[in-house]
C-alpha cells in the first residue's frame, strides 16, 4: 500500500479510523518523494487547516509543485488562487494560464471556468465563440453549471445560433441534476412555451423544486403562480417552504395564498 494510499485511508476513516494528522504525515512522505497527487492533497490540508496548522505559503508551494507536475486538479486550484488573491497576489492573467492548463489536462470544473474567463474577461479579451466552446467541453462532463450556460446561449443565441429547443434540453440537463438556476428557468420556459409546449403543471413543479432549494426568484413565481392558480390549483396548502432562511419567503407567499382564498370567495358569492 503508497503512502499516498494510507494517507486516504486515514483522510476517509477507510479500515482505519480517521486521523487527519496520520493522513497529513502519509501526504507529506509521499508528496516529498514527487507524487502529484499527494503533493495536492498537501496543498489542500496546508490552505484549510487540517492535520495541520493552516499555512498560505506552503499551501501555495505544494499546489505549485503539483500544477507543474501536470495534476489538473492543482491547475485549477492553482488559477483559483490567483483569481482571488489567495496566498499570492491577485493576477487575474495567472489565474487565465492555470485554468487553460488544467481545461486542456480534461479538468470539467477548469473547463467551466475557462469558458467563464471568456465570458467575463478575466485575464483575457472577451471571446462568447471561445466561451461556448469550454461551456460545451464541461457540459459533455456533466457540469450543471456549463449546461445551464449553453441553455443561455443557444437561448439567446449568444457565440451560437439560437434554438429555443436546444436551449430547452440543456436547461432541462442541469435542472435534472439538481441545479436550481436552472429548475426556475426551466419552469420559465414551460410557463411561456419557449423551446416546449406551455404545460403549467410541469412549470409549477419545476419553480417548486428551484424554490425547496432555496432559489428566491422561484419562492417569487411560485407565489405568482398560486395567486394565479396556475398549475397548482390543487394543493394551495401543501407547498410551503421549511427552512428558517425562508421564513420571510413563506410569509410573502402566504399572504398571497390569502389573496388567491378571497378573491375566490368574491367570486363564488358573485355566482
Amino acid at each position: 500500500m503508497t503512502q499516498f494510499t494510507l494517507g486516504q485511508c486515514y483522510t476517509f476513516g477507510i479500515g482505519v479510523e480517521k486521523d487527519e494528522t496520520k493522513a497529513f504525515e502519509y501526504y507529506k512522505k509521499s508528496a516529498e518523494k514527487g507524487y502529484d497527487k499527494a503533493q495536492n492533497s498537501l496543498g489542500y490540508l496546508y490552505i484549510n487547516g487540517k492535520g495541520v496548522d493552516k499555512d498560505l505559503k506552503k499551501a501555495i508551494y505544494w499546489t505549485i509543485k503539483a500544477a507543474e507536475n501536470e495534476n489538473e486538479h492543482a491547475q485549477y486550484n492553482l488559477g483559483n488562487c490567483y483569481k482571488l488573491g489567495i496566498g499570492v497576489e491577485k493576477n487575474l492573467e495567472k489565474a487565465f494560464y492555470w485554468f487553460n492548463k488544467a481545461a486542456d489536462n480534461g479538468s470539467e470544473i477548469a473547463q467551466f471556468q475557462f469558458g467563464e474567463c471568456y465570458r467575463l474577461g478575466i485575464g483575457v479579451e472577451k471571446d462568447e465563440i471561445k466561451a461556448f466552446k469550454y461551456y460545451k467541453k464541461s457540459a459533455e462532463k456533466e457540469n450543471v453549471k456549463a449546461q445551464f450556460q449553453l441553455g443561455e446561449y443557444y437561448r439567446l443565441g449568444i457565440g451560437v445560433k439560437k434554438d429555443e429547443t436546444k436551449a430547452f434540453e440543456y436547461y432541462k440537463e442541469s435542472a435534472e441534476k439538481g441545479y436550481d438556476i436552472a429548475q426556475n428557468t426551466l419552469g420559465y420556459l414551460y410557463k411561456n412555451g419557449e423551446g416546449v409546449k406551455i404545460d403549467l403543471k410541469e412549470a409549477f413543479y419545476w419553480c417548486q423544486k428551484a424554490a425547496e432549494n432555496g432559489n428566491e426568484y422561484a419562492q417569487l413565481n411560485i407565489a405568482v403562480l398560486y395567486q394565479r392558480g396556475e398549475g397548482a390549483e390543487k394543493n394551495l396548502e401543501n407547498h410551503f417552504i421549511g427552512t428558517k432562511k425562508q421564513q420571510k419567503m413563506n410569509i410573502l407567499m402566504h399572504n398571497i395564498i390569502l389573496q388567491y382564498h378571497i378573491k375566490k370567495v368574491k367570486e363564488q358569492k358573485r355566482i
